[in-house]
């Protein structure tokens, strides 16, 4: 099983993919330029003069951003919306949940690989038990269709934590639906569902222990398909924490294990888990002391497939704000405040299997949220209602915006950012709040590769020397850009060199890499000498990446045509003489790949791009 993040959708749920690691694998903003904001003041779609955020921003295949609103209007109770922008800003369309009996959104939108958008709801009013319903709407377009609704077959009871009673689903590669709420059962249980995709149940697993419990955080799924989620568990007037990993066996769900945290004092998890790249498994939990003082701890999971292993524990926080995110390297990022001094930091630390090395700690006044991270390891990180902080992987500030942030930031595959700010109007009778999306600039860049060769008909014998010419037009510099070249069979590789970057010669695979990286607007050179020892007409295709939007790359790589000829005579060259050099997807995001076959036809040549 894999993740949602697996499919087209750019952002498909607030910490990105089903292992929670807030890890894109696009380049995001480089500084705080701003080029759209989408504004809740005077407004036609909103009813209120009060509207504030219900959801982090996630966004689909083609770009569409889905944010969901609580409209504070002139009725008894709220409005909640779900918007569809376009990615330049406009309204798309507008979906209003008006029905009482599931009219209040729980939690943040999910996008599942098919594009369905899933929105988990209660109904409204003053009681202590709700209708829960989670709802599948498909983006039409121009409109919002409800596709079908699944009612959970008891009345829902709020937790005793104030966390949402339906915690937003997590989708599978297979469609299977994965979403867990807290029942009228006893004093209220825990019940895990599954649901097929269309809105079937397929099991429910229910929390036994204590005498009730509800789910904090969401669901998480390993990449092997490992169901894991954090219990708050109630024993008369206990609550202690069980951290527990399922599997689902198709028509039932069985438990792989748990893990029991209890103390002399209340035990909370803090969220969902969040899965390394390993596999490792990363859940907060904070105890309370009877002094109302806090102590907060990261543990480190081993999943053993029957049993779990504790790696280890680092316990020096008051409080962890929210769960950690992962970079694609594994460094480990967690909104924290000292267990001294009680100031917030954004940590990172490194797993050395049996211990965590602190790298270093960021102090950032109400950091709130674990950071968004881009594909150059950018931390986007949201402080609530103060700046939004970019800071460098090696923890220096990179830059601050002074939009009050109140929403995680998502990243989208032409590298926007989209963040949230929440403006507080106090100077009526009425606090007003107006909630804006921030639209920041992506880097974006015109790659081009020019090549030439000083002698496109040499002999058996002969050293020839290619050109490299990489250009940028702009209007951004070019980050982490790579060009790749293959010395064909046939041809002995000699020097290479270059204006600017490192060049290198891998003998293994044939193969010159350039790392140019961050390419400014400009055409910096590089230079490939090498031997020519078989008679034959060869292509050689280049490939260069970005991580910049760059989407017209394919288009703009020169491939170089050679054919070498026997130092004593003129041949007519037959098809099993042709070479192609060719190179293959490296899966990184707007690659340009040129696969040239060449065909030859008596002494007709013809070249096609594959």
């Amino acid at each position: 099983m894999v993740s949602a993040a697996e499919s087209d959708n750019q952002w498909p749920q607030a910490a990105y993919d089903n292992q929670k690691t807030g890890q894109s694998p696009y380049l995001s903003s480089q500084n705080d330029s701003v080029k759209w904001n989408y504004s809740s003041a005077n407004n036609s779609v909103f009813e209120g003069n009060s509207v504030l955020f219900g959801s982090t921003p996630v966004v689909g295949s083609d770009g569409t951003v889905y944010v969901a609103y609580d409209d504070v209007g002139d009725t008894r109770y709220d409005i909640y919306r779900l918007v569809a922008l376009n990615p330049n800003g406009t309204t798309k369309w507008t979906y209003t949940f008006s029905d009482p009996e599931k009219s209040i959104i729980t939690s943040y939108p999910v996008l599942g690989p098919d594009g369905t958008i899933y929105v988990t709801l209660k109904s409204n009013g003053d009681m202590s038990y709700y209708q829960g319903t989670l709802m599948a709407l498909k983006d039409t377009g121009t409109e919002a269709k409800c596709v079908w609704e699944y009612i959970l077959p008891l009345e829902l009871r709020d937790p005793p934590t104030g966390s949402s009673p339906i915690p937003s689903p997590v989708i599978g590669s297979d469609g299977t639906i994965y979403l867990g709420a807290r029942m009228n059962i006893d004093d209220g249980r825990l019940v895990i569902f599954a649901l097929n995709s269309n809105g079937t149940q397929k099991w429910n697993y229910t929390v036994m222990d204590g005498d009730s419990s509800n789910l904090v955080g969401q669901v998480s799924l390993s990449k092997e398909g490992s169901i894991y989620f954090n219990a708050l568990v109630r024993q008369y007037l206990d609550y202690y924490s069980v951290f527990y990993a399922l599997k689902d066996i198709q028509t039932s769900a069985i438990c792989k294990w748990s893990y029991t945290i209890r103390d002399d004092a209340p035990i909370y998890p803090v969220g969902y888990s969040t899965i390394g790249p390993d596999g490792t498994i990363y859940v907060g939990f904070e105890k309370l002391a009877q002094d109302s003082s806090w102590n907060s701890y990261l543990y480190a999971f081993e999943d053993n497939s029957s049993y779990v292993r504790v790696k280890w524990i680092i316990s020096e926080f008051d409080r962890i704000m929210a769960p950690p995110a992962i970079s694609s390297n594994g460094t480990i990022y967690l909104a924290a405040s000292d267990l001294i001094s009680k100031e917030r930091n954004l940590y990172a630390f490194t797993d050395l299997g049996s211990e965590a090395s602190l790298v270093w700690k960021y102090p950032i006044n109400n950091l709130e949220w674990s950071p968004t991270i881009g594909a150059d390891g950018t931390l986007y990180v949201m402080s609530f209602m103060s700046s939004l902080y970019a800071i460098n992987p090696n923890g220096t500030l990179k830059w601050t915006s002074d939009i009050p942030s109140s929403i995680k930031p998502a990243i989208a595959k032409d590298g926007t950012l989209y963040g949230g700010g929440t403006f507080v109007d106090d100077s009526h009778e009425l606090v007003i709040y107006t909630s804006i999306i921030y639209a920041f600039m992506a880097p974006a860049s015109d790659i081009y590769l020019l090549t030439s060769i000083d002698n496109q008909n040499p002999t058996l014998g002969d050293i020839v020397t290619a050109t490299l010419k990489v250009g940028n037009n702009g209007p951004n510099v070019a980050y982490q850009t790579i060009l790749k070249f293959t010395i064909p069979e046939g041809m002995e590789f000699i020097n290479t060199w270059a204006d600017n970057g490192t060049i290198y010669y891998d003998p293994a695979t044939r193969m010159v890499i350039w790392n140019l990286g961050d390419v400014p607007v400009g055409d910096p050179h590089a230079y490939i000498q090498f031997m020519v020892e078989r008679v034959g007409s060869f292509i050689i295709s280049p490939e260069v990446t970005t991580a910049s939007f760059n989407p017209d790359l394919n288009q703009k790589i020169q491939a170089l045509f050679i054919t070498v000829k026997s130092t004593n005579e003129t041949e007519t060259v037959d098809a099993s003489n042709v070479k192609t050099v060719g190179m293959k997807n490296t899966g990184m995001p707007f690659n340009a790949i040129i696969l040239a076959l060449l065909i030859v036809l008596g002494s007709f040549l013809t070249a096609r791009n594959k």
